[in-house]
């Protein structure tokens, strides 16, 4: 019989998998796909403008020194005196305990300190600087929040921890000359500003306990403070603090008594004082506040150890557990106990926060609270009120915010949701929930890795499967065609990865995907020449939904497949199979060499009798990769009573 005289199904537009369970109308069985072109499998592939198409392989990049489980593309400035304002490309990475810094201008690498304790890392960018906060398995603070700084190549220590303490230093005075000073006895005391820029805790401080020196001025003369001291390895600035005679608890910023420090260095200062009381006063800067903050203690540690930090528009958020430190505006270290500690109702865990469209949102594991910034200190906001109290996070990484800054993409144990200040009524990752639901989330929790790429518009989630312990699979939402869980086009991706990142590079200024290893090979560049994954072949399957189906189990319509037409071009051999009776059997069709152009129809002859009949397209050889536009099912139907 010629195709001319056989019946034909036409399969176009060719979508992404529906996997999830679900049931037809008036009773009839469960069904996992009602859709003939979208797929019931769909494994390293994409989709483009109804095309399905083996996806882009990876080239390989930098070495990298371990499992890297943190990545993170940092575009500034130098700051240093012999390259400032040069602009910089860095990959941030934390790999086999390490947080190292790679300079993709100047092809320089190298490691800013070893944390051997921690398992990951999360970063905040502010200012001209990166803030960082290290977790361990046990999902508690590492240690200390380190703040790195873009210097340009090798010689320059570029990180230092945050939250700079007071010094114990007691300096002496003389009176070297005239001046304005006011006559009388003052409280004396200077200031350090770190190389961040924070000005916090005044000094001298012995034994937690701030202790002024006193020195009685023969007025209208100049009071010269000296200090011989080793600095602080991350101060940059001191300055003189006093009061004035009248007030001896009130101390002020006295103007024009900056000086640079040697950080890490003995080096002597002397900071000349000449300031009449009431321009005091009237001109300088209070610190009454800056006895509250919260600095590192003498022994170097403190004053918290966070798990991960969140930008919330101009401030940084520590969290710690059942509470959240929230800067000052600007000024990312100013934090104390008493004016800058956010709780939700019942003192519940908090993991991580995003801010859309000037709301600042916060995520516990079944939970999720929003609170407005009205710019004075986080006690003074309204009361976070909640948004909640079924959806949240338990990941880490969990929450990541579109470039738009419009929306986040929230990832938990019920789904990928798409979050723009509340949820909707299913996840984006609904009609995926069997992939979803082989999640390792004792493991996700430390490792899951969410990527937006707005230019490829897609959503791509890295996830430990079926109890791994580390991610195995990245999980891809093509939102081409809408973010609707019916809209989006889904891909099973064999891509371990620790981390990830779209990385603008820095010859050819494009945007591309960058992943990171689980092991110390090199990291993964994604590119669409590549027709691989670095040596390893990648194995494409597309497999549509049922082509004939029977509607009860009473009856069917059988059907007798006799060819399937494809146009499809590609590089390698396409191998197609005939499923049938629900994928417990199938015909194997014959093999085609695939060809770039023009695009082929193929002819593969068949013989089987079935229902439930599914059609499977795929590619598996090093180097091979499909395009396939659409096919035809020609058959002969058979009418059967059962």
């Amino acid at each position: 019989m010629s195709l001319a005289e056989l019946k034909q199904r036409a399969i176009t537009d060719l979508r992404g998998s529906w996997t999830r369970a679900r049931t037809e109308p008036n009773g009839s069985r469960a069904q996992n796909t009602y859709l003939t072109n979208r797929a019931s499998n769909a494994i390293n592939v994409r989709f483009d403008g109804g095309r399905v198409i083996g996806r882009d392989g990876f080239l390989a990049g930098l070495m990298a020194t371990g499992k890297m489980t943190m990545m993170y593309q940092w575009l500034s400035f130098s700051t240093t005196t012999t390259g400032a304002g040069v602009p910089q490309n860095f990959l941030i990475t934390f790999e086999n305990g390490q947080i190292r810094y790679r300079n993709l201008y100047f092809s320089y690498e190298s490691t800013a300190e070893a944390i051997a304790s921690a398992y990951g890392a999360t970063v905040v960018e502010a200012a001209d600087r990166l803030y960082v906060s290290f977790y361990t398995t046990g999902f508690t603070g590492a240690t200390e929040v380190r703040i790195l700084y873009p210097f340009a190549g090798a010689g320059y220590d570029n990180i230092d921890k945050a939250f700079m303490g007071p010094m114990s230093v007691v300096p002496t005075f003389t009176e070297p000359y005239a001046g304005e000073t006011t006559i009388g006895l003052h409280k004396f005391g200077y200031i350090v500003t770190s190389r961040s820029g924070s000005q916090l805790k005044p000094s001298p401080y012995s034994a937690a306990i701030f202790t002024p020196p006193s020195f009685t001025a023969a007025g209208d003369t100049t009071v010269r403070m000296n200090i011989s001291a080793t600095w602080p390895d991350d101060a940059a600035f001191v300055s003189a603090i006093m009061t004035t005679v009248e007030n001896l608890e009130k101390f002020f910023i006295v103007p024009g008594t900056e000086l640079a420090v040697m950080p890490g260095t003995l080096y002597p200062v002397q900071l000349d004082i000449s300031i009449a009381d009431e321009v005091l006063e009237a001109s300088a800067t209070e610190i009454t506040d800056n006895f509250n903050y919260m600095t590192r203690f003498s022994d170097n540690t403190g004053p918290f150890q966070p798990f991960n930090l969140a930008q919330l528009g101009r401030r940084i958020a520590y969290f710690v557990g059942n509470h959240v430190y929230i800067s000052d505006q600007d000024d990312f270290e100013r934090v104390s106990e008493g004016q800058h500690v956010l709780q939700v109702p019942g003192e519940r865990w908090l993991v991580t926060a995003c801010h859309i469209r000037g709301v600042n949102y916060f995520f516990g594991p079944k939970w999720t609270y929003a609170a407005v910034d009205n710019e004075d200190v986080p006690v003074l906001w309204a009361a976070p009120y909640s948004v909640s109290q079924s959806q949240g996070t338990t990941a880490i990484h969990g929450v990541c915010v579109n470039t738009s800054g419009d929306v986040a993409w929230v990832a938990n144990e019920v789904g990928l949701w798409e979050f723009h200040g509340a949820y909707d009524a299913i996840p984006v990752s609904d009609m995926n929930e069997p992939e979803w639901r082989r999640i390792n989330w004792g493991i996700a929790r430390l490792s899951l890795w969410i990527v937006d790429d707005p230019i490829g518009q897609r959503v791509m989630v890295y996830a430990p499967m079926d109890g791994a312990t580390e991610n195995t699979h990245r999980l891809t939402w093509s939102y081409a065609r809408g973010r609707g869980p019916t809209q989006v086009d889904f891909s099973m991706d064999t891509l371990p990865a620790g981390s990830a990142c779209m990385v603008r590079e820095a010859t050819s200024e494009r945007s591309r995907l960058w992943q990171g290893p689980n092991q110390p090979t090199p990291i993964q560049v994604e590119d669409p020449t590549a027709f691989a994954d670095v040596t390893l072949p990648i194995v494409s399957i597309w497999e549509s939904g049922e082509v004939f189906k029977r509607r009860n189990v009473a009856s069917s319509v059988d059907m007798k497949v006799q060819t399937v037409e494809a146009k499809v071009k590609g590089v390698g051999m396409l191998r197609s199979r005939v499923y049938v009776e629900g994928r417990n059997l199938f015909e194997e069709l014959a093999t085609h060499v695939l060809q770039e152009l023009p695009r082929d129809s193929i002819e593969m002859g068949c013989d089987v009798e079935s229902h439930d009949t599914t059609v499977e397209f795929r590619t598996t050889g090093l180097g091979e990769r499909m395009d396939i536009n659409d096919f035809t099912v020609f058959y002969v139907p058979w009418l059967t009573n059962r």
